[in-house]
Parts: C-alpha cells; sequence; structure tokens
C-alpha cells in the first residue's frame, strides 16, 4: 500500500461514477472527519447538511490504498477478502456502511460492523445469503446484506437501522458518524 496523500488529494474511484465538483462535495471532509473522529456532525447541528455531516463518504479504492482509514489497513484488508468472496459467489457490493469501534481510533476492534448494500448477479441462489453472511465471521466482520437490486424499501430501512446502530454506543447515545464506503469504482466487480 502507498503512504496516505495530504487531505488536499481526491479521491480517484469516482472518475466514471462521479465527477467534477460532485465528486468533490461527497468526499472533501472526509480526511477531516477521519480526523476529528467521525462525529455525526463536523459543524453545529443548525448548520450542516448531507455534505458535512455522517455518512461520510469514501471509495474503495481509497480505503486499499490507505488513504482513508490508514490505520485500519488490517481490518481493510479483511473487509476487501470478504468483498472478494462475495463476488465470487455472484453477489456485487456497491456499498458498504461502515461503524462501531472501526471508527474509534481508541479502540481496537475485535470486529468489523459493516453493511453491505449490494446487487445479485445472473445466476446468484438467494438460499446461499445467509451461508454468505455466516462466512463473514471468519474475516471476523459483523456483516449484513442488503439488496439494492429490487424494492429500496428494505434497504433504506435496513441501511437507516444500521446507520443508527453502528452510530450509538452500548447505552444508547450518540457517539458517532458512520462511513459510507463507494465500491463500484475500485470494487472487485
Amino acid at each position: 500500500m502507498t503512504s496516505p496523500p495530504s487531505s488536499t488529494t481526491r479521491p480517484s474511484a469516482y472518475r466514471g461514477v462521479l465527477s467534477g465538483r460532485r465528486q468533490q462535495l461527497w468526499t472533501e471532509l472526509f480526511p477531516q472527519a477521519e480526523a476529528a473522529g467521525f462525529p455525526p456532525f463536523l459543524t453545529e447541528v443548525k448548520a450542516s447538511s448531507p455534505l458535512n455531516a455522517s455518512p461520510y463518504v469514501t471509495s474503495l479504492e481509497d480505503l486499499r490504498a490507505g488513504r482513508a482509514l490508514p490505520a485500519r489497513r488490517e481490518q481493510v484488508r479483511r473487509l476487501v477478502d470478504y468483498l472478494t468472496m462475495l463476488a465470487a459467489h455472484g453477489v456485487q457490493c456497491d456499498f458498504m456502511v461502515l461503524g462501531g469501534s472501526l471508527l474509534d481510533a481508541s479502540r481496537t476492534p475485535r470486529d468489523i460492523d459493516a453493511l453491505f448494500l449490494y446487487r445479485a448477479r445472473d445466476g446468484f441462489d438467494t438460499a446461499g445469503l445467509r451461508d454468505l453472511q455466516i462466512a463473514a465471521e471468519k474475516f471476523r466482520i459483523d456483516a449484513r446484506l442488503a439488496p439494492i437490486d429490487g424494492d429500496m424499501l428494505p434497504a433504506l430501512k435496513i441501511t437507516l437501522f444500521m446507520a443508527m446502530l453502528y452510530s450509538t454506543d452500548r447505552s444508547g447515545s450518540l457517539a458517532r458518524g458512520v462511513v459510507l464506503v463507494d465500491c463500484r469504482g475500485g470494487g472487485d466487480d
């Protein structure tokens, strides 16, 4: 992996997915959020927007290259290995939502809390979905999988619930934000 660039370097995985100013808007505050410990909001709540608050957006390519979450290289390797396994079984992950202790620099995470938003490829048998979720345990990933190639209501409900869950501490208080990883530009597809 390469050394993390300065915070002014823009992620490259979005070329062809997002372009120009829109790409920069979604990702430019990720280094600031990471340095601040991924708070739910980077500014006071009334001055917040989807651009400067959780979820903080990065790309799979930037995770792989160490430009995002560089202190979590071991966990990123496990995520990439799991994504590779999913792809081999006909599951195309477009996005991941990451949270919990992975985003807490003061802790060493026991596992990785991750939601995988996926599309099924031709020939995928949904009967094996539970087995793929269980297989995540060997990667020390507490995985949830949500389909995005059908009715979006369940996908949105699951995503919003998991983001809230990942953002709270054990007492139920809002503790941190979450990270949204775009896997489309640098994923195993």
